[in-house]
Formats: C-alpha cells, structure tokens, sequence
C-alpha cells in the first residue's frame, strides 16, 4: 500500500476501500439485476446484459478501478450464473475494456452524445461476437433477432444507465 493509505484512520481506509470497490460492486449488481427471474414470459431473452454498459462506462472514466482482469472475473461470474457458453462474457467484457481503456483520452472531455454514439457503433460489435460464438459453442445456427432486441434496448438504455453510473463516479472522485 501507500503511505497515503497507510496514513489514514480504520474509518478512512474502509471509506476508501469501499469508494475503490464502487464500480466492480456496482457491475457484479448489474449482472444480478440483469439474470433475475422478472415472472414475465421470456423476459430473459430480452433484458439488455446491464454489466456491458458498466464496463463501457467505467473503462472509459475509471479503468483503475474497474481493472481488465475485474471486467474478466465479472464476465465470467455472468457466465457461470446464466448458464452460458464459459468464457463468452468473460471475453466480450475484457476486450471491450481493453479497447476503450486504451482510447480513453478520445472520450474525456467530450459531449456525452459523442460517448453514446460511439457506444452506439461498439455495442453491435459486442453483440456480434457473442452471437457467433455462441452458435459455434451450441454448434447451431443461433436466431439473432433476440440479440438484436437486446442490443437495440441496450443502447437505448445506455443513457439512463450513464446517469447513474455518473453519480456513482462522484462517490469514487478523490477527497
């Protein structure tokens, strides 16, 4: 640790710590929210995977506290909870972070709009590569109007979603 860190108080370091862990708890949640059971039928097959949107989203403003091996781990948590093909969001989510982690300076200071619209373009991207890889693990043809619904309510979303997450941000600023 840093001297800084070692420096504060026991209620200090568990603010911290609690700060520095909002945006990976905040994802695990997502993931939860997007695998719940709503009691609609096939409500499962059109809920937007919410964790996208958050590792968008924080690997663009803080990828130090969402770190790529974090949105991996998370990935592979969706993975093992929906049931899915291993490793087809654990993958998705790593080289999504890796990709806008490393063009972060792109969007900083940017109108939100540009952030959407870029967000816009890379969702399908994501999407597409879970289709294919699906219908390769499934080793079938996998119908891709629902993910096409997913991703159209996914980008849809984002915008709400973003409003939080920027609420969230003010709580993982420094003091």
């Amino acid at each position: 640790m840093n001297a800084g860190f070692e420096s504060l108080t026991i209620s200090g370091r568990a603010a911290l710590i609690a700060r520095n862990a909002t945006p990976g708890l905040l994802t695990m949640a997502l993931v939860f929210l997007t695998l719940v059971p709503y009691g609609i039928p096939n409500s499962a097959m059109i809920v937007p995977p919410l964790a996208l949107m958050s590792v968008y989203f924080w690997a663009i403003h803080r990828p130090d506290l969402l770190p790529a091996p974090g949105a991996f781990a998370i990935g592979l948590f969706q993975d093992i909870l929906s049931g899915g093909p291993p490793g087809l969001y654990a993958f998705v989510f790593l080289v999504l972070h890796s990709v806008l982690s490393s063009q972060r300076r792109f969007f900083l200071g940017r109108v939100f709009i540009m952030e959407w619209l870029v967000f816009a373009l890379v969702a399908p991207f994501a999407f597409l590569v879970i289709w294919i890889l699906s219908s390769v693990y499934y080793g079938a043809f996998m119908r891709p109007g629902t993910l096409m619904t997913q991703g159209i309510l996914t980008v849809a979303i984002y915008p709400v979603l973003t409003w939080a997450f920027i609420r969230f941000r003010r709580l993982t600023a420094q003091p």
